[in-house]
């Protein structure tokens, strides 16, 4: 479309329909003041109709020539929409209608003509047309049903409902016409066919008549000429129409046309729209009856609408709290629910997935090459849009129509976080073949009615191939791609949550290990300070009274004392990294690391002469080898450590379970049951310094505590004299390698 053609059309759109200044002749219209009912405007015909001129209306109050009894008052002060009273004067007997415009009362004037039908019968057929409605099991067979029984009650040559897409193009989408006629069911007409300020009428009325368009429109007269340009006719049944749309309905064929708006929140959906080949009076009974339909069916059809939109939304919102429920108890939930990627595909009816979450980005489906999609993504985190919804992407994103069969359309949201983040969901093409009601790229042409442009004459079929597009998403989808992105934050902060539980319970165990070090350094690293004070001050006496001797026993004391308190200090680093150091978690074969400890401690092993075996086949798992190497290294040599049997024998086992249990069980000493859990505690010794090769009382709390950061736990089993078995877990997230 050139950018002439779209000039035109917008200035079209422009056009104050609202504000036309006249009216159609088969009635008059009169505009009052509400406050004491003078007459500031009339049309001028109001000789016809009331048997007194316009000009002579002006300015004197309707109390003067119609009754004006409290009943007419009130209903003319206190109609808040259009409402309906009978007069009957000397010269007419009149239906009249009035409603508020501001601070004036409109009222319009139409004879009261026969009824086509009796009271009886036309109650009979209107019962018969709700019924039908009522009945209709879908909202297809309730349209069907009105045109059916619109065109019984009112006798149009042809009945058609006519709804809008989301570009407020239209479509037949049912049809009653007479023997003879073009069927038009099926055929779509563009959105500039009832132009943005028409469809607001439409809105706001429930019914549009027109009995015959080839009327000559009826000048209204007005106290101040200048107002008749702010005078609003939108409610006004008389409203004349815009000669564009009359050269419209010319073109067409049509002579008289009545329209029915259907319509839900306020908003509009379609038409029921009546066109006749002669000029066509409907009585104000009839009329009141088809707005009667109208109402019944827009309720019908909003009711169907939310019934299959929450039965869709249901349906999706149901997939996508499985696949959450089925991804939440893993490390990565981006991964997991791409992993599912017939059911996230599913749930939205689409061909691909794309989530870029925590700076990884993971595909499901058939979805754009990495390097379009790098494309796509720094478009969606450009832009300020939390939800882009398109059938056309190539629109917005035009490097889309390079692979729009794999992505015409769209659905992205955005995900709240530190670096981008998006949930995309892809649709590929739908080729369509639309059948239009005359060249939908060519909506006016040279105007019959003089100079310059005016509606298209040509309503033949024209198909145009559709392509680029995808199959438009659903309220329902959308519904169900937020409670997808909802369930994604949540995981999100509940992972947030209880990495802040972690660490604030780190912290508390962090405090309770800083108290428990300075008691520790108070008395365990304290006592051998002071035992080398002492001995160093002795030996120096010794040295000044030449007792050589006894200063070199004091020396090799003093030594020994401060070899072991070496030893402490390095334990004591070695237990505070374990809590600091990242792991590396890796699949590891524990038969490989448990014959790499034994090589290392061969030599320890052989001079104590013990067995060690491995008992069965040990299982691979995720773990870090360094940290679980000196985890088996301490039960190993505590094993041998603390026996006084003959020979010293350690077993090294596993026991399948979730998670998987190792076990290094010995013939040793022993130990008591109310010495078990002190065992792990750090620098807690439960023998004397010198029994079984001394040791700074370390090994087991640092062992215990890098099976803690592995998500496990280790326990102990033993009897005393009866030997001793160590046994640990690692989390569940560590199981055993696939």
């Amino acid at each position: 479309m050139d950018r002439e053609l779209e000039a035109l059309l917008a200035e079209c759109a422009r056009e104050p329909i609202r504000f036309p200044g006249k009216i159609q002749p088969h009635g008059a219209l009169l505009v009052l003041d509400r406050h004491d009912l003078r007459v500031l405007c009339a049309s001028e015909n109001c000789t016809a109709y009331l048997g007194v001129d316009a000009s002579t209306l002006l300015g004197r109050s309707l109390s003067t020539w119609l009754d004006s009894s409290p009943a007419t008052l009130a209903f003319l002060n206190d109609s808040g929409g259009p409402t309906s009273a009978l007069w009957a004067l000397p010269q007419h007997a009149l239906n009249a209608l009035a409603h508020v415009s501001g601070h004036t009362a409109i009222l319009e004037l139409q004879p009261l003509t026969r009824p086509e039908q009796s009271s009886a019968r036309l109650l009979q057929g209107t019962a018969l047309a709700l019924s039908a409605i009522h009945s209709a099991p879908d909202s297809e067979s309730a349209i069907a049903a009105t045109v059916r029984e619109v065109q019984r009650l009112l006798g149009y040559d042809r009945v058609m409902a006519y709804c809008f897409d989301e570009q407020w193009n239209g479509q037949v989408v049912a049809e009653r016409a007479q023997a003879g006629m073009a069927p038009l069911l099926g055929l779509r007409y563009p959105a500039s066919d009832i132009p943005e300020q028409a469809r607001a009428l439409y809105a706001q009325n429930w019914l549009r008549v027109i009995p015959d368009v080839h009327y000559e429109p009826v000048m209204l007269q007005a106290l101040d000429p200048s107002a008749l340009n702010l005078l609003d006719l939108g409610h006004a049944v008389l409203r004349s129409v815009s000669p564009v749309h009359i050269e419209y309905l010319k073109n067409l064929g049509v002579s008289a046309s009545l329209s029915i708006s259907l319509r839900w929140q306020g908003k509009l959906w379609g038409l029921i729209a009546c066109h006749h080949t002669q000029p066509r009076h409907v009585s104000f009974e009839l009329l009141e009856r088809c707005e009667l339909i109208g109402c019944v069916l827009s309720s019908k059809l909003q009711g169907e609408h939310e019934r299959a939109r929450g039965s869709a939304r249901n349906v999706a919102v149901s997939g996508v709290q499985r696949l959450l429920t089925r991804a939440r108890g893993t490390d990565n939930l981006a991964r997991a629910l791409t992993a599912s990627g017939a059911q996230l595909l599913e749930i939205m009816q689409a061909s691909g997935a794309v989530i870029l979450h925590r700076g990884e980005l993971h595909t499901a489906g058939t979805t754009p090459d990495e390097a379009a999609l790098r494309v796509l993504l720094a478009k969606l985190s450009a832009d300020q849009r939390d939800e882009w919804v398109s059938a056309e992407l190539r629109v917005e994103h035009p490097p889309a129509r390079a692979y729009a069969d794999i992505a015409s359309g769209m659905l992205s949201l955005k995900l709240p976080d530190t670096q981008p983040a998006f949930v995309i969901w892809f649709r590929p093409e739908l080729v369509q073949v639309v059948s239009w009601g005359g060249d939908p790229d060519k909506p006016l042409e040279m105007s019959e009615m003089g100079a310059g442009l005016g509606p298209r004459r040509s309503f033949q079929l024209w198909k145009e191939v559709v392509r680029f597009r995808s199959q438009p998403w659903t309220e329902a989808e959308r519904e169900a791609a937020a409670e997808l992105r909802r369930g994604i934050i949540e995981a999100d902060l509940q992972r947030q949550l209880e990495r802040e539980k972690g660490q604030r319970r780190t912290l508390e165990a962090s405090n309770h290990e800083l108290d428990h070090y300075a008691q520790v350094i108070a008395h365990d690293l304290l006592a051998p300070l002071r035992g080398i004070v002492a001995f160093s001050e002795r030996m120096q006496r010794e040295l000044a009274e030449g007792k050589l001797e006894q200063a070199h026993t004091r020396a090799h004391t003093v030594s020994r004392a401060a070899a072991g308190l070496s030893s402490l200090v390095r334990s004591l680093h070695q237990y505070s990294r374990v809590g600091q150091v990242e792991l590396a978690i890796d699949d590891t074969d524990f038969n490989t690391l448990v014959e790499l400890e034994l090589e290392r401690l061969g030599p320890f092993l052989s001079e104590q002469g013990a067995d060690v075996t491995i008992a069965g086949e040990l299982p691979t798992v995720r773990c870090d080898r360094v940290r679980l190497g000196v985890v088996l290294g301490n039960l190993i040599s505590n094993a041998v450590k603390y026996n006084e049997s003959k020979p010293k024998r350690v077993r090294i086992y596993s026991v399948s379970s979730e998670p998987v249990a190792f076990y290094v069980a010995d013939n040793g000493i022993g130990i008591p049951a109310e010495h078990r859990e002190a065992a792990f505690r750090i620098f807690r010794r439960l023998h004397a310094h010198d029994a079984y090769g001394g040791g700074s009382g370390m090994g087991l709390a640092i062992a215990s505590k890098i099976v803690e950061r592995h998500g496990g736990r280790m326990w102990i089993e033993s009897t005393p004299g009866g030997g001793t078995t160590v046994a640990f877990t690692l989390e569940k997230a560590a199981r055993p390698a696939d």
